[in-house]
This record gives structure tokens, C-alpha cells and sequence, in this order.
């Protein structure tokens, strides 16, 4: 796993779509790209995000399974008896580092390994569908972002010149009176 610094909480709520009763947060690398899987659960529903940041677009994946589903997925799951004992198994196992983020096309694998069974099994993240105008917002935002910036290395450039032509001449004219003498 990345050392990646964590977003917090409070900028990573609001993407969530359910009120949950807690949220664990873990960072990835694949190659070069940086995953951010996030888990969360409520009463009814485990819920599976993972944030791909990839040069200056974002891939989203999302899973919401409810504890039916998740018995569907492995029979690992039917050890437990409802989603709070799920999310808290899930992060004893990544923290065991039993847990693998894979990419594959347009899908994202959670690769779990069952201890009991020997084997590994996938839980699936579709990709979200991207809302186009909300990445020429992002766009926009970092480009505006990148300019103002810029602006501000161009006046730092330019105080320094000054500064550094002010030095040359105090140096000439230090120059100058040694000269004398």
C-alpha cells in the first residue's frame, strides 16, 4: 500500500450517497496511477468507492451491496451476521494486507483471500459513468489554478531581478569606492 496522504472525511462525505456509520479510507498504487479505495456501511448496505487519479482526470468505481448480495458474491461472507461484522472483517483484512486492488478495463477488482477456503474471490467495481461537464469543471478549475500560479512565479521572478540589479549596483558602486582608495 501507498503513503499517499488521506483526504479527510469531511471532503470525502459528501460523495457518498447513503448516511453511514463509518467510513475507512486506504490507499493503492498500480503502476503509476494512485487508488483511493473507501468503504463505508450503514444498517442495510456495504458500499464500495474507489477514486483512480490518473494525470488530471479521475476514475470513480462504485459498489453498493446489501447483505444478501454479499452472501452471493463468496460464502465468506456467511460467517458473519450482518454488514457492521462484514465491514470490520473487511478491515482486519486489509490491514493483513489480504486485500488486492486490481484495474481491469472499465472495472475495478477488490481480490479478497479467504483464509478458509485457500482461495482468493473478487468483489467488482463498475466504473461510474462521467458526468462531462463536471470534468471541464475540473479542467477549468486546474488550468485557472495553473494561471494563477504562474502569476505569481512571474512576480516573484520579477522582484527577484529587481533585487538582483539593485545588489549588482550596490556592488559597482562598492567597487568603485575601493577603487578610489
Amino acid at each position: 500500500m501507498s503513503e499517499a496522504p488521506l483526504p479527510s472525511k469531511n471532503e470525502i462525505k459528501s460523495d457518498i450517497p447513503f448516511k453511514y456509520k463509518a467510513l475507512e479510507i486506504y490507499n493503492f498504487s498500480i503502476k503509476d496511477n494512485k487508488y483511493i479505495l473507501k468503504i463505508s456501511y450503514n444498517d442495510e448496505q456495504l458500499y464500495f468507492h474507489v477514486l483512480e487519479e490518473s494525470s488530471f482526470l479521475y476514475n470513480e468505481f462504485n459498489l453498493c451491496q446489501n447483505y444478501e448480495q454479499l452472501k452471493l458474491v463468496d460464502k465468506f461472507f456467511c460467517l458473519f451476521d450482518n454488514i457492521e461484522e462484514i465491514f470490520n472483517s473487511l478491515k482486519r483484512i486489509i490491514s493483513d494486507k489480504n486485500l488486492k486492488l486490481l484495474k481491469e478495463n472499465k472495472m475495478v477488482k477488490l481480490q479478497i483471500y479467504n483464509s478458509l477456503t485457500n482461495k482468493n474471490f473478487n468483489i467488482c467495481l463498475p466504473e461510474k459513468e462521467k458526468d462531462i461537464n463536471n470534468t471541464i469543471n475540473i479542467l477549468t478549475k486546474k488550468v485557472t489554478d495553473l494561471e494563477n500560479e504562474l502569476k505569481i512565479v512571474k512576480s516573484e521572478n520579477k522582484d527577484l531581478k529587481n533585487k538582483m540589479l539593485r545588489y549588482e549596483d550596490i556592488i559597482k558602486n562598492m567597487e568603485k569606492i575601493l577603487m578610489k582608495n
